[in-house]
């Protein structure tokens, strides 16, 4: 991590006094101040709202009525459709397949980029077989298209990733069929400020 990206050495909750969102992985927790300013918003892509706050999602998923539902009644949901410029360097970025609107985060200053992948991986033998089904992928079909298109761009532009359920920051590579998947030393990620 950098000075920017501060890995937090705590588990516990925490409450900050600035707009931020907050990214585990397994070895640190990234700290990412969003610029959105003193009123929180939160943005989610039409499709998964949509999708989870259906009659049919909240019943197969009660905690979706009391934790997420709720949120709509407020004014600090902005649904997205799309690639969403959120705040100065700060996209989402549509990544479907694991869920209807499943959505990843690209982070970019001063000619650096980081990416959250999210769901679109989760284990490395998907990196080298992209059709490898996942059990909890909504749409198995769509979620292989978007691994490809994703991680293609991602190995071809060199970023520096996170992917929620590898180690720590690294970069994806195409080796041959399929890609590679290399963690990144400390010293080897580009600050992003």
């Amino acid at each position: 991590m950098s000075d920017v990206f501060p890995a937090l050495e705590s588990d516990e909750a925490w409450v900050l006094p600035i707009n931020a969102v907050i990214v585990r992985a397994e070895d640190a927790t990234v700290l990412v101040d969003t610029g959105l300013g003193p009123q929180p918003r939160t943005f989610i892509a039409r499709d998964d709202w949509s999708f989870f706050i259906s009659d049919e999602s909240v019943g197969e998923r009660p905690h979706l009525r009391d934790k997420v539902k709720s949120l709509g009644d407020s004014d600090l949901v902005d649904l997205v459709d799309g690639e969403t410029d959120v705040s100065p360097g700060v996209r989402v970025v549509p990544t479907p397949g694991y869920t209807p609107g499943h959505t990843s985060v690209w982070i970019a200053s001063q000619g650096s980029t980081l990416f959250l992948l999210g769901d679109v991986v989760v284990h490395e033998v998907r990196v080298a077989d992209l059709d490898l089904v996942y059990v909890s992928d909504h749409d198995a079909s769509l979620a292989a298209a978007t691994r490809r298109t994703v991680l293609g761009r991602l190995a071809d532009e060199g970023t520096d990733v996170i992917v929620s359920h590898f180690q720590g920051v690294g970069r994806f590579a195409r080796p041959r069929e399929g890609f590679s998947w290399a963690a990144l030393a400390k010293e080897q990620a580009a600050p992003v400020e």
